[in-house]
This record gives structure tokens, sequence and C-alpha cells, in this order.
């Protein structure tokens, strides 16, 4: 049953990265955009955002984890590897949502 979710989220994650590279292409008859200090810095500042939620994330799963498995002494391998695509969707998702919620403020704050 985890298997089949993990594998619908992470079917789910592929589609729509694919979906998204598809939609926001730089076609042939269009000039690329252009990025500058602003972009960068936002894209620092996202992925910094990113990292610390992703290192609670982690740190809290294993926790819970050792807790819920201390008195059978492993933890089933199922579990890591549902934690290790959480973490890769948590990943794209806090970068990406970090980064939007930047570039609306910096928008709101432009005018």
């Amino acid at each position: 049953m985890r298997r089949n979710i993990t594998g619908g989220l992470i079917a789910a994650g592929l589609i729509s990265r694919v979906i998204i590279i598809y939609i926001t292409r730089t076609k042939k008859n269009e000039k690329r955009i252009l990025v500058d200090e602003r972009d960068r810095e936002i894209s620092r500042r996202a992925a910094e955002g990113s990292f610390h939620t992703l290192a609670i994330f982690v740190f809290f799963a294993c926790i819970i984890l050792h807790d819920n498995f201390l008195s059978e002494g492993s933890i089933p391998v199922e579990w890591m590897f549902l934690l290790a695509f959480a973490t890769l969707i948590l990943a794209h998702l806090t970068q990406s949502t970090i980064s939007l919620l930047f570039y609306h403020r910096r928008d709101e704050s432009s005018g």
C-alpha cells in the first residue's frame, strides 16, 4: 500500500515537472529571459529555506521512526524508501513555494 502511494506521488511529481518544463520552455522566436541579481538572491534564499525545512523534516522523521520501532530493534526498509522519496518531493515543493513567495513579495514592494 505504501509503495503504491509513494509510486503515485513520484509519478505525479514527474508528470507535473514535465508539464512545467514544457509550459515554461523558450520558444524559437522568443528571447531568453534575463536573470538579474534579484533573481539569483531569491534562488539562494529559497535554497537555504528549503535546506532548513528538509533538515527539520528528516530530523523529526528519524526521531519518530526510532521511537516507534525501538522495541522491534529495527526499522522496516519500506520506511527508508518512503523517507527518501518524501524528502525529494518536499525539497521540490518547498524550494518552489519559497521562490514564489519571494517573487510575490518583490512584486508587491515594487508597486
